[in-house]
């Protein structure tokens, strides 16, 4: 399965307000708030190409009428979509732009850098990465900030293949974890710790740990890096020797990235559950396999025309 690295990682789509400048602040404008407005509820179903389109906009309705702190918010939630939809050349372009608006009006630059950091990293950048987490982390106010880094180090550290440094990036975390820091950390700990099993080779320990992964970005209403967990699961359960398991698994994420708009991503999972159902036999997941390849199969050639300029493009 092909993995965008810290992608399972990605932060929720916050409103973050400005700081301390000592510029008057930008009158709110109604045409932009709704565009945000529509990009967070597309989002939050899940059609994260469709949120980019709404974010692009109101940046660019932002940069028209030089609104920093929007072009900042925008920038961000932007970014967040172009890394989710496995675009993170664009989204480091668009982060160094809000990050200078971040910086110009003095607004809590954390979730941006992050974000940044998770951008270089599924780019291949490691370095940068690691930049832009001590930044990250030098500019963290309380201690889930601090878990979010830590946790993000860690899975740098998996990304490499470094299982001590995973292992000591999650053990960091814990030192700052508590129970009430929300599902998305919950999440994010839980997919750290089933990478570092795996790096133990501890597969049926993976699929427990992945498997939460998945419940909890049920729970927090993130549904991409849900079902790349929940792909992480269907490997796992592989190397645990479970194909059945893994075919379920390989089904379900597939399902999802199909219904967020992604058929490529749901194409790579259904051909490995169709692989893996080799082994299983399962007559039933053998069916609804192929029915999904089937609506992915369309939906790609669908992209692939409206791609050569056959549908009109969006209205702005």
């Amino acid at each position: 399965m092909r993995h965008t690295h810290s992608l399972h990682l990605l932060p929720l789509m916050v409103i973050l307000a400005a700081g301390c400048s000592t510029r008057a602040p930008v009158a709110v404008d109604a045409r932009t708030a709704q565009l945000a407005s529509s990009g967070r509820a597309a989002y939050d179903r899940g059609a994260t190409l469709q949120a980019a389109r709404f974010y692009e906009l109101a940046m660019q309705r932002a940069r028209a009428r030089d609104d920093g702190p929007e072009i900042a918010r925008s920038g961000y939630n932007l970014a967040a979509c172009q890394l989710s939809l496995g675009r993170p050349a664009e989204a480091r372009v668009t982060l160094r732009e809000a990050l200078a608006e971040f910086g110009r009006w003095r607004m809590d630059s954390q979730p941006a850098l992050l974000l940044a950091a998770r951008a270089a990293q599924a780019a291949g950048q490691g370095d940068e990465a690691r930049r832009a987490l001590d930044l990250a982390f030098a500019a963290s106010k309380s201690d889930a900030q601090r878990v979010e880094v830590w946790l993000a180090r860690g899975e740098c550290a998996a990304d490499g293949g470094d299982q001590a440094g995973a292992a000591a990036a999650l053990q960091a975390a814990d030192g700052l974890r508590k129970q009430d820091q929300g599902h998305a950390l919950d999440a994010a700990h839980a997919s750290l710790s089933g990478r570092v099993a795996m790096l133990a080779g501890n597969a049926t320990q993976a699929t427990s740990d992945f498997d939460a992964a998945a419940d909890a970005w049920q729970r927090a209403g993130q549904p991409r890096p849900m079902a790349e967990a929940l792909g992480r699961a269907g490997e796992a359960s592989l190397q645990a020797q479970d194909a059945g398991g893994a075919v379920d698994r390989f089904y379900r994420a597939a399902r999802s990235l199909q219904a967020q708009g992604d058929p490529v991503g749901a194409l790579t999972l259904v051909e490995r559950g169709l692989a893996a159902n080799a082994q299983a036999a399962n007559p039933e997941l053998q069916e609804l396999l192929s029915d999904l390849l089937g609506s992915i199969t369309i939906s790609i050639a669908e992209a692939r025309a409206a791609a050569e300029g056959h549908v009109s493009p969006p209205a702005k």
